[in-house]
């Protein structure tokens, strides 16, 4: 499988021009893709066009990078590029799970990250870039009213802070 990392959008100029909106097709570079030209891809989105016609890449349990030291460690991993550096990729929607307590996590595996954190380093890329645009599902991986209520808590404390 080809890495999200090893492709760069181009611009397909014909559809651009025949007022068929913007389209873009994949053209594969080397591993050693320059983050810059998807860091910013939104930019080149129309002003006026609804977010709700943007396809924006995402990744799954986007925190699991790094799990914790335990025995299900290595089969909890889903993503090989920490948050920072999926966003300069062009991620631009976030897979988020929290306990109560503020951790990510995949499951029973801790990925090392509090949403503190990780709600930081979204807000230090979108002041680098501000014509971009991130979607979070934040989800309870307590799965009770309880734990709901303690994320809801959490999650209504770092945005007043």
């Amino acid at each position: 499988p080809v890495p999200w990392g090893a492709l760069l959008p181009v611009e397909r100029a014909a559809q651009a021009k025949s007022g068929e909106g913007l389209c873009f097709e994949w053209d594969m570079h080397g591993s050693s893709c320059l983050e810059d030209e998807l860091a910013a891809w939104m930019a080149i989105l129309p002003n006026e066009q609804p977010l709700s016609t943007v396809s924006m890449p995402g990744t799954h349990n986007s925190a699991c990078f790094a799990p914790a030291t335990y025995m299900l460690a290595k089969a909890s991993r889903c993503q090989t590029r920490n948050l920072g550096q999926q966003l300069r990729m062009g991620i631009r929607f976030l897979d988020l799970r929290v306990r109560p307590c503020g951790l990510l996590c995949h499951g029973v595996v801790s990925c090392g990250l509090h949403l503190r954190d990780a709600l930081s380093i979204c807000s230090t890329f979108l002041h680098e870039h501000p014509t971009e645009v991130l979607v979070a599902r934040i989800k309870d991986e307590g799965s009770s009213r309880s734990t709901a209520q303690g994320v809801e808590a959490l999650l209504q404390t770092v945005v007043d802070s």
